[in-house]
């Protein structure tokens, strides 16, 4: 890490996270709500950016390493942030729920609160339309004109 060891990458990050935090309380804002909505609107900026930065590593070290892009991407946890709207509080906490994500849609799996398996399932438009296709529901006509065109 040319030299930089963790410990001291996680200093800066707090000194930066730090300076930020002053100019936004230095800010016009009204009051704490104000703050926390100049907040949200850095912290998503913050994570688009890294994203991007995110994929350009991934990029250069896929191609070193000869592997392909995912086509399903999987977690056993997920990091959920909630705006409380009563009280206007941030909360953001890791839960253990496996995530599965597909051209498909995604699948959300856990526990209920007795311990029972739960699933959400949200499925893609194109899934949407596989599945009214496999009911008899889709369009009336042909996807094609002459066989040839069909496959």
């Amino acid at each position: 890490m040319n030299g930089t060891t963790p410990a001291e990458l996680k200093e800066e990050i707090g000194n930066f996270c730090n300076e930020i935090m002053e100019k936004l309380a230095e800010s016009d804002a009204a009051c704490y709500g104000d703050v926390l909505s100049l907040w949200r609107e850095m912290h998503s900026f913050y994570l688009e950016t890294m994203s991007a930065n995110l994929v350009l590593l991934e990029k250069k070290y896929d191609n070193l390493n000869g592997r392909a892009y995912a086509d399903k991407v999987e977690a056993d946890t997920v990091v959920v942030e909630v705006l409380d709207k009563n009280t206007g509080k941030l909360y953001r906490r890791i839960l253990p729920i496996r995530f599965c994500e597909t051209s498909n849609g995604l699948l959300l799996s856990g526990e209920a609160m007795d311990g029972s398996p739960a699933q959400f399932v949200f499925y893609s438009e194109a899934a949407i339309a596989k599945i009214s296709d496999l009911f008899g529901k889709g369009i009336d006509a042909p996807r094609c004109h002459e066989v040839e065109d069909c496959s």
